[in-house]
């Protein structure tokens, strides 16, 4: 707005300059003209008339002039309001030592009920609600499952919204549900309706901004999904459609993405593309060992310095190997955040040579769910039982569990593994912290270790 006063304030000037030119050098030079080239004699009274009609001449040329003028400068200071680019709300609580944390949209139905209600707010910055589905064309919308349950916590954040200083994220996708995330991807209008739809949900439940966590563009990872172009293609429409809806509704839309930490699923991603347009991105530094290997590993160690002599020839990977592929590709550290689990990864029938450490092993414990143990679970059942041993992983800085009795091998994170993994990220000036996800940690002990340490 300064640039147009300034801008008509000297065309004024320059006016005016101009006026007084006219009427001066244009009345004079018009009665010369008018002059005897003949060398006859002009009358007084023709040098009056000429003087009038000249001085008339001159005022209808200051007249029009002052309004050919003044036209002009309404045309160009209309043209630079019209034309002048609208930006969105600047993000409003805290930029760093943030705190995010996952809510599974299906604890309601668990045997142990999890619920909006259970979440601690005041020891978050923010939470991300999973998972909203994508339709092949395009369109978010609830999960079609348990639709009820999704619904009804939905409703219970909005509520919670106007209440707590915590920002509320809306996540699409995940590894079960991101097998339409191609497809969705495909074209721009597919691209414009899942950002249209994704913004009417943020607006139907206040919540303040967006995740998609599509596992995996580029790699195999669930359903085939591919194409990273396309990806970040996506995140472009819905950064586009947060701020023009940001400017509508006066507040900042975040977008952020969980990317995955891993060569073989994440190493073909537009690492910097995907930094630039997103506020921030969570990297899945975790699940580097499972079933899917032939030996039983570490699940999110902070290093590897031993892997090349045993696990699969160094397949399983580290923290730092994550975060690194990340880094080194351009991301921006400042719109980091560093993904970690709260939960563990076990293997069946595993010899106890090296105290089970990266030895064969045959199936799952029967007491797991798919191999994985909610770090409650091992809380109450496993951290002080007499069958299992706890050991240290120096490179690593992780424990793990090993019972000899009932042949079981346990990897995952305590007190003193986030709070290595915490200081990790505050070293690398990342924004902050991720983990996956509430429910699994009901007590809140490894939480507490994370606000201890940030």
């Amino acid at each position: 707005m300064a640039d147009n006063d300034n801008r008509s304030k000297r065309f004024v000037r320059d006016r005016r300059a101009f006026l007084k030119y006219v009427g001066v050098a244009g009345a004079t030079g018009l009665a010369g003209c008018s002059g005897n080239d003949s060398g006859t004699e002009t009358t007084e009274s023709e040098t009056t008339e000429s003087t009038s009609t000249d001085t008339e001449a001159a005022t209808a040329t200051e007249t029009d002039t002052a309004t050919e003028t003044d036209t002009a400068t309404e045309r160009e200071t209309d043209t630079e309001t019209t034309t002048e680019p609208q930006e969105p709300p600047s993000p409003t609580g805290p930029t760093e030592d943030l705190v995010f944390g996952y809510f599974p949209g299906w604890g309601r139905t668990a045997e142990n009920s999890y619920t909006p209600a259970d979440v601690p707010m005041e020891k978050l910055t923010d939470v991300l609600y999973a998972f909203l589905d994508v339709a092949p064309d395009g369109t978010v919308q609830l999960r079609q499952e348990n639709a009820d349950v999704h619904e009804a916590n939905l409703s219970e954040f909005a509520e919670m919204a106007g209440e707590t200083d915590t920002r509320l994220h809306l996540s699409v996708g995940g590894w079960s549900l991101s097998g339409d995330f191609p497809s969705a991807a495909e074209t721009a209008e597919k691209r414009q309706r899942f950002a249209d739809t994704a913004v009417e949900l943020l607006r139907e439940y206040n919540f303040d901004g967006l995740d998609v966590d599509w596992e995996h563009p580029g790699q195999g990872g669930n359903d085939g999904n591919s194409d990273p172009e396309k990806h970040v293609a996506l995140l472009e429409t819905c950064r586009e459609r947060l701020d023009e809806a940001g400017i509508e509704d006066d507040r900042h839309y975040s977008l952020s993405i969980a990317g995955s930490g891993s060569l073989w699923s994440g190493g073909d991603l537009k690492h910097e593309a995907i930094s630039n347009v997103c506020d921030h991105v969570f990297v899945m530094a975790y699940d580097f060992t499972g079933t899917w290997h032939g030996q039983a590993g570490l699940n999110a160690p902070l290093s590897n310095a031993d892997y090349d002599t045993h696990a699969d020839g160094g397949a399983q990977q580290s923290v730092e190997e994550a975060v690194n592929m990340w880094l080194d590709n351009g991301a921006d550290p400042s719109k980091l955040a560093l993904g970690m689990p709260f939960y563990g990864r076990s293997f069946a029938n595993v010899p106890a040579e090296n105290d089970g450490l990266f030895q064969p092993f045959d199936g799952v414990p029967e007491a797991s769910e798919n191999g994985v143990f909610d770090f409650a679970d091992l809380e109450a059942d496993h951290l002080d039982s007499d069958d299992y041993q706890r050991y240290w992983h120096e490179d690593g800085q992780v424990p793990w569990l090993y019972s000899e009795s009932d042949e079981v091998f346990v990897s995952y994170d305590d007190t003193e593994s986030i709070a290595a993994k915490v200081e990790f990220a505050n070293e690398q000036d990342f924004a902050g912290v991720m983990f996956w996800e509430l429910s699994q940690d009901r007590n809140e002990t490894l939480l507490d270790a994370v606000n201890e340490t940030i």
